[in-house]
């Protein structure tokens, strides 16, 4: 996988050009306070931080400690944390603590970075140490290498739950060759509609 995700020379410095343009912030009391926890001892904070990236996150408060530590700087994020959709959409009390239960399950390798304090994702950010950004030719960059760890680094969240993981297997195999993308279309094209309707919506009634 690394010849597929390792940051080139100029994706570094595309990085930390961005880093430079995050607009100040004042995050709340306790939110920069463990920031400054997160850090390595003796280094510095020397300035908070607003970012905003991906699609699937975007309007939670994002902050950002910029520090400098031993010649170079260093990033920690604090990501407010909602619960999930379908505790919503199934009428159930929100489980604040399945994030870090599925973060830290058996199966998979924990990041001693990541931490959840209060409504918070605290977190290391850097150039080798991020999301997969697909961009506008996001067709292109999908090679099969990277849907197959894709689907491993889902799998592993599944994995830990022994019963769970023997159920979905056996529902697999049940599955007829090419259920997925026949899935995957269907959702994709209920979304474009959904949000069709919901642009025209918003339009009208402005």
């Amino acid at each position: 996988m690394r010849p597929l995700l390792e940051y080139s020379g100029h994706a570094t410095k595309k990085f930390w050009r961005r880093v430079n343009e995050y607009p100040k912030a004042k995050p709340p009391a306790k939110v920069a306070a463990r920031l400054k926890q997160s850090l390595p001892r003796h280094a510095g904070v020397q300035r908070f931080c607003r970012r905003t990236v991906g699609v699937g996150s975007l309007g939670r408060p994002r902050f950002v400690a910029v520090a400098e530590w031993r010649g170079g700087h260093i990033l920690r994020e604090a990501k407010a944390l909602v619960p999930s959709a379908w505790s919503w959409a199934h009428d159930q009390s929100p489980d604040w603590s399945s994030f870090m239960k599925l973060a830290d399950g058996r199966c998979r390798s924990p990041d001693p970075f990541l931490e959840m304090r209060g409504h918070f994702i605290y977190r290391r950010i850097a150039a080798d140490a991020r999301k997969i950004e697909l961009g506008k030719r996001a067709g292109s960059c999908l090679h099969r290498a990277l849907l197959d760890a894709m689907g491993f680094d889902l799998g592993a969240i599944h994995a830990a739950h022994p019963k769970q993981a023997s159920e979905i297997q056996r529902d697999l195999e049940r599955r007829p060759s090419g259920w997925l993308k026949i899935a995957s279309d269907k959702a994709a094209t209920e979304i474009r509609d959904e949000f069709k309707s919901w642009r025209e919506n918003y339009k009208a009634n402005r």
